[in-house]
């Protein structure tokens, strides 16, 4: 118990003015426990207080945030969501594999309804024709994990009689240890070997759920409810079984052994072609009649191997193939060879410029290896070029080469722009202006790469070139970074990864993320201020390397994108941005996003309650149109796989819908939306998104005491009741800490401040010299 001075039972001591103020309690103080939300000051005109959590309405400000309180439009990240629109999250748009350059069959979304494996599903097959006779040698399948289900075995089986037969040709499997979250995948089923199958005979693909399985652990594939192609039956993996035929088609693509190769998409004379890097160049048109890519036979254009993307100048497309191999032209009927003689007739990669002097069109070529015979021109780590010609036969004449850096490093890329080129090296970037080489002074030559500026762009009057994992933008002689390598938050390990190709689509910038072979491509979209992911490649190591935009006259253009060897394509709104404003476009059946760790900002240490999340929509439908709720916690946030994520419910019904959460004592917590439509036409639509919940600040003691505070003497002086309320009420008012010592043991030495006069009053009694006042302690 603290030594107070007789005849007084409190001190308060503020350390500042006085120093000590000693008065007599008329009696015991009464003590009470609130909390500081008693004491929070308004910070907006909605009468929001500290504590309060913000509703988001728009995603606009794309992938890459990290607290939502730092910006309220971002979101952490997202799988092939489209959150480009403002006030809009929606799935992206659906892409599709396309057809006519390998061994393959395919029934593939469409809309995308789910069927259990197990019961009396247990099996599910899918019928199919060989289309060629030649080696299959995997199947991929849409497919979803519930729960924590068996083996999941898919076989590829003969046919009896129109149902699947006992004859097992190949199967292979995959376990919750190779799929550990509960997102869907389109997941290949890698069989050892390759199976002969014949032209025009009849198979089974059988997707097999484990003896053990059940409604609440089990194995789903993806089926088209329009569809009868599909069996099911109550045996599994190797059985016989009984099979009854099912009012869906399960969806597939069985598929010969991959080709490792990469495609260049080129616009020639009003088709659409693409052209591999294989050894011996593999050339497709498209075939918008049949909607697949008909061969032009090698042995009719005779490229070897292909370096560069083609170019169409005057009527004329042409091809390079190297230091050491003749370009190739083509008029669209007759194939020719440039003449490789004195430095001439061979390019590692070309660009279409014009020069204002020679008032002509020129084709730009770099070499990284000197050209046979050549002296002044067709040197090494040099760029030249040419004027246009006007027959596919004659030999392009290229000047002298223009040396560009140290002959030591190879050119990556080049560029043209107006009357100049840009050059880009692996250590360095520079501009040919009246064919002369200078270096543009950047800053970067410290951050050398093989892959730096192998991609290039001009869109909206800017200069785009791809560095390390990054954007990066030139302007008005100045070059600054946009990608998501340095300035925003960067991709997740295993998805970050070069841009391999740009293709500008008025407002948006396609962009290919190259994520190498151990790594999971993307394709982007720039809207010249944020990043938006627009599509995923479907599995590791399906490398996406090019993108490109396809003019379909009387329809939708198209975006294509070569993935891992195979091509695929997404039909985009027509003649607009917003694919809400477009009723044909169809949606992926399956978008995922995870929000910004929320903290309330200001109240980011408090802890809080989070009792539900509540989202304005459109579309949801109940069970077919719906979006999925999962959340994390604290140190759990960032975590990957199934074992770290709340499931919380769904949102079923538009315009309005709450899923509770009911969690507490946490400081942040971040949610996953999986948003699911099994109508490819119609999307669930995201409005807004407000957690319902509060914060908790400390509880504080609250001490109410009534004093006598008439004049007394103190230490030989007199201590006013005028001046005691003086120091009381400047003290509430300016939040000074007070130290108190008391003969009352629960109110003795505890450091507090007087209360806010405006919520507990200073109450002084003029006659009797008794003032009462409240303290909170701010222990």
């Amino acid at each position: 118990m603290s030594n107070i001075p007789s005849p007084f039972n409190l001190q308060l001591d503020d350390y500042h003015s006085r120093g000590q103020w000693l008065l007599n309690l008329t009696g015991q103080p009464s003590v009470s426990y609130f909390t500081q939300d008693s004491f929070s000051v308004v910070l907006n005109a909605e009468s929001r207080k500290i504590g309060d959590f913000d509703e988001q309405r728009d995603w606009s400000g794309g992938r890459g945030g990290e607290r939502f309180s730092d910006d309220p439009n971002k979101y952490k990240d997202a799988r092939e969501a489209f959150s480009a629109i403002p006030g809009h999250l929606f799935p992206s748009l659906q892409w599709k594999i396309s057809t006519g350059y390998r061994d393959a069959e395919q029934a593939l979304p469409g809309s995308v309804s789910w069927r259990g494996l197990f019961g009396t599903t247990q099996s599910i097959s899918r019928t199919f024709t060989a289309s060629a006779s030649s080696n299959r040698d995997k199947v991929w399948l849409w497919i979803r994990r519930v729960g924590s289900p068996g083996t999941l075995t898919v076989e590829l089986r003969t046919d009896d009689t129109g149902s699947p037969s006992s004859t097992v040709l190949k199967s292979a499997t995959v376990t919750t240890t190779d799929i550990t979250d509960i997102v869907s995948l389109f997941q290949v089923f890698d069989w050892t070997g390759v199976q002969a199958v014949t032209s025009a005979t009849v198979y089974h693909i059988v997707a097999c759920g484990a003896d053990t399985d059940n409604d609440k652990n089990h194995w789903e594939v993806g089926v088209d409810t329009g569809g009868t192609s599909s069996k099911y039956s109550a045996s599994g993996a190797a059985d016989a079984g009984s099979w009854t035929t099912a009012a869906f088609s399960m969806y597939y693509r069985i598929v010969d052994a991959d080709t490792s190769r990469r495609w260049w998409f080129f616009t020639f004379a009003g088709n659409f072609y693409k052209v591999s890097n294989e050894a011996t160049a593999a050339l497709y048109v498209w075939n918008e009649t049949d909607d697949d890519w008909d061969v032009i036979a090698a042995g009719t254009h005779g490229l070897g191997q292909v370096t560069g993307r083609p170019i169409a100048v005057n009527g004329f497309c042409y091809f390079p193939q190297g230091d050491t191999v003749a370009i190739r032209v083509w008029d669209g009927t007759n194939w020719d060879a440039q003449t490789i003689a004195s430095g001439q007739g061979c390019a590692t990669a070309l660009a279409v410029g014009y020069s204002n002097a020679d008032n002509s069109t020129q084709i730009w070529r770099y070499n990284n290896a000197l050209v046979s015979g050549g002296t002044s021109t067709g040197l090494k780590c040099t760029v030249s070029r040419a004027n246009q010609v006007a027959a596919y036969n004659t030999d392009l004449a290229f000047r002298a080469s223009i040396k560009i850096g140290d002959s030591g490093t190879p050119i990556n890329g080049i560029l043209a722009q107006n009357n100049s080129l840009y050059v880009f090296k692996s250590n360095q970037v520079g501009i040919v202006d009246n064919d002369r080489y200078t270096e543009l002074d950047y800053g970067i030559r410290n951050t050398p790469s093989t892959d730096n500026g192998t991609a290039s762009v001009n869109w909206n009057g800017l200069t785009f070139f791809n560095w390390l994992f990054s954007t990066s933008r030139i302007y008005s002689g100045t070059v600054d970074d946009v990608g998501q390598g340095f300035k925003n938050n960067s991709f997740p390990y295993g998805r970050e990864g070069i841009d391999a190709a740009y293709s500008p689509y008025l407002a948006w910038l396609f962009v290919a993320k190259d994520a190498g072979a151990s790594g999971t491509s993307s394709v982007m979209i720039f809207d010249g201020l944020y990043w938006h992911e627009f599509a995923r490649a479907w599995a590791v190591g399906k490398r996406i390397r090019d993108v490109a935009i396809q003019v379909v006259s009387g329809a939708r253009n198209r975006l294509w994108f070569d993935c891992g060897g195979d091509t695929c394509y997404i039909e985009l709104p027509s003649n607009k941005g917003n694919p809400l404003d477009d009723t044909g476009v169809r949606y992926m059946h399956e978008a995922v996003v995870e929000s910004c760790e929320i903290d309330m900002g200001s109240a980011s240490k408090l802890p809080k309650y989070i009792e539900s999340l509540t989202a304005t929509t459109k579309n949801l439908n109940s069970q077919g149109i719906r979006v999925d709720v999962d959340y994390q916690l604290d140190d759990g946030i960032g975590l990957t796989g199934i074992n770290n994520w709340f499931e919380a419910g769904a949102f079923y019904k538009s315009p309005e819908d709450t899923v509770k959460i009911r969690e507490g004592n946490l400081n942040k917590f971040a949610y996953r939306l999986r948003l699911q439509t099994d109508n490819s036409a119609t999307p669930p639509d995201i409005r807004g998104i407000v957690p319902n919940g509060f914060a908790r600040s400390p509880a504080r003691k609250i001490f109410t005491c009534e004093a006598d505070v008439k004049n007394v003497q103190v230490n030989g002086k007199v201590q006013s009741a005028k001046a005691t309320l003086n120091w009381m009420e400047e003290a509430a008012q300016s939040a000074t800490k007070i130290h108190v010592k008391s003969k009352f043991w629960d109110i003795d030495d505890h450091d507090v401040i007087l209360a806010p006069p405006n919520i507990y009053p200073i109450k002084a009694d003029p006659i009797t010299d008794k003032i009462t006042f409240t303290m909170m302690s701010t222990d």
